[in-house]
C-alpha cells in the first residue's frame, strides 16, 4: 500500500472515532458514571495569611 492510502486508512479512523464520540458523549458519560459513580467535588483548601507563614518559619 501506498503512503497515501496509509495516511486515508488512518485519517478515516480518526474522523470515525471523533464523529461516534461526539454524538454519543452523553450516552458515554452515563454509562462511566453508573459504572465508577459521581466524584465528589474536591472543597476548596483554605488559604494561609502571611502571619501563619512568618509563624511556620519560626517553628522550623
Amino acid at each position: 500500500m501506498t503512503i497515501v492510502v496509509w495516511i486515508l486508512a488512518i485519517g478515516s479512523i480518526i474522523l470515525w472515532s471523533y464523529n461516534f464520540t461526539y454524538l454519543k458523549h452523553r450516552e458515554i458519560y452515563e454509562w462511566f458514571d453508573n459504572k465508577f459513580g459521581k466524584d465528589d467535588p474536591i472543597p476548596p483548601m483554605p488559604s494561609k495569611s502571611n502571619s501563619d507563614r512568618s509563624s511556620d518559619n519560626k517553628e522550623k
